[in-house]
């Protein structure tokens, strides 16, 4: 296993919602996020520091599997929730 990137690395930090991945799922969408994926010190100034998706509407899915959170962080001083991911 490499340090940084086996496939892709990134250096994210987000001023909004979602450091790393910002999701809104409607419709009958879906997004699925597998396989050993590591966020690793996201950083978001609201909601969600390495993953922000909002979920509506019939047959829309977000499916997370084998997946890490590490030192992902959202700023407390902006009432940010999820410092790993936040869903809704």
């Amino acid at each position: 296993q490499n340090i940084a990137g086996g496939a892709i690395y990134l250096y994210i930090d987000n001023e909004g919602s979602g450091g790393a991945i910002h999701a809104f799922i409607y419709t009958g969408g879906k997004l699925t996020i597998d396989g050993q994926c590591n966020f690793t010190r996201c950083e978001a100034n609201s909601d969600g520091g390495g993953i922000f998706a909002l979920v509506s509407e019939v047959n829309s899915q977000l499916s997370l599997e084998d997946i890490k959170f590490e030192e992902c962080t959202v700023d407390e001083n902006q009432y940010g929730y999820g410092g790993g991911a936040y869903i809704i």
